[in-house]
């Protein structure tokens, strides 16, 4: 997969293409002059691509009552009020926990090894990784429509036909999908 590039132009008129990874640096252009690359933010909204990630937009979204956006079925095109709820789990946190290799040492020693325990209980510390990104999502079906909404691979076709949905995909390529039952 290519990576996505920006057009940035030198005050000598030269467009260059820069990588997000480029975000905020400066680099020397073929006429001697500098070239500032503006945030990625910018960089984004100088090509129409929203400067905001998708989960944090439909977070945003959500506590507003905003979502979901269109007002016709995503499929058919159909006006209609009905929101199928689906969920979509994007990131799992994972708690690990610091009980050290060494104090297995000492399960020999009977007696010592359960005050060592008893210490290493006490003391033991958990270490959070990641963030749990889940979200249900209200995806306009209509009637006609939502029997086809039944696998999870037709309600992964029918959130990517909402642009925000399909950013969210994009994102989270391996998101797991419930249907309501």
């Amino acid at each position: 997969m290519s990576q996505q590039t920006y057009p940035v132009a030198c005050e000598c008129g030269t467009e260059h293409a820069v990588t997000g990874g480029q975000a905020g640096s400066s680099f020397p252009c073929a006429c001697g002059r500098t070239v500032e690359v503006p945030s990625l933010g910018a960089l984004k909204r100088s090509v129409g691509q929203s400067s905001v990630s998708a989960d944090l937009e439909i977070e945003h979204r959500l506590d507003d009552g905003s979502l979901p956006i269109e007002d016709r079925c995503v499929l058919c095109g159909t006006v209609t009020d009905y929101e199928m709820p689906i969920r979509v789990e994007c990131e799992r946190s994972e708690v690990r926990s610091s009980i050290k290799w060494w104090y297995w040492l000492f399960l020999p020693m009977g007696l010592w090894f359960l005050i060592v325990m008893l210490i290493a209980a006490l003391t033991k510390r958990e270490q959070k990784l990641g963030r749990d990104v889940t979200f249900r999502l209200p995806v306009r079906v209509c009637d006609e429509c939502e029997p086809g909404v039944r696998t999870v691979d037709a309600a992964r076709e029918a959130l990517r036909r909402s642009p925000l949905y399909a950013r969210l995909l994009d994102k989270y390529p391996h998101a797991a999908i419930f249907l309501p039952l």
